[in-house]
């Protein structure tokens, strides 16, 4: 007992040393997205004004300021240790209220199915999940330029998965393996955890990936 419980320990640890080592390198590739997309509905709000009526207005820059908000505050996590609250329902929420940002000021339309049930899971699977999907959108976006993405996370008898497919520009597998934003770090914590982490894309058709942790 004694001794999974230094494993265990060993492992967050590890992790959240790699989640600030992945915020130094990669900043750009999680906390900008969120804010180009920021940028963008200013914009498209300045170029529309005059067809917006008042309320309308209002209530896009209250959505642009609490998105803003929200990354300083997962920002400031991030860099200095990631939290997670003590409510059961506080990974889903959290992922869920993630997503929602995205979908409403990146205007890509996400289909979403998160299974309530993995508000049980330990601090690391939480870490380790959330942080591969929001990589995985933020990659589909910015990089892949989909318009339709779907995240699922399912809590299943013998493992945890998470799968984040989108039909945005894909890449050669064979190829371009090695230049995918951020594969190595999501990768890495996956095999902390034992766990398995997989892409499947081709050109023109859209990329899948996929994170199977035991529990």
């Amino acid at each position: 007992i004694l001794e999974n419980l230094q494993l265990q320990e060993m492992a967050e640890n590890y992790i959240v040393t790699e989640e600030q080592n992945r915020i130094a390198c990669e900043i750009h590739d999680t906390v900008i997205q969120k804010l180009f997309a920021a940028v963008c509905s200013l914009h498209m709000l300045h170029t529309n004004l005059n067809g917006v009526d008042i309320d309308e207005i209002r209530q896009r820059l209250i959505s642009v300021t609490e998105a803003i908000e929200s990354t300083m505050k997962e920002l400031r996590e991030a860099i200095y240790d990631l939290r997670w609250d003590n409510g059961e329902s506080d990974f889903s929420d959290r992922l869920l209220k993630y997503m929602d940002e995205i979908q409403e000021m990146g205007k890509v339309s996400m289909a979403l199915d998160i299974d309530k049930e993995t508000q049980f899971m330990n601090i690391n699977q939480k870490t380790a999940l959330y942080r591969v999907v929001c990589e995985s959108v933020n990659n589909a976006m910015r990089h892949g330029k989909a318009s339709i993405i779907s995240v699922k996370v399912k809590s299943r008898e013998d493992d945890l998965l998470a799968e984040i497919q989108d039909n945005g520009s894909g890449f050669s597998y064979k190829s371009n393996l090695k230049t995918v934003q951020g594969l190595e770090n999501r990768r890495r914590i996956a095999n902390l955890l034992k766990g398995k982490l997989s892409i499947e894309s081709e050109a023109g058709k859209g990329t899948k990936v996929s994170l199977n942790i035991p529990r």
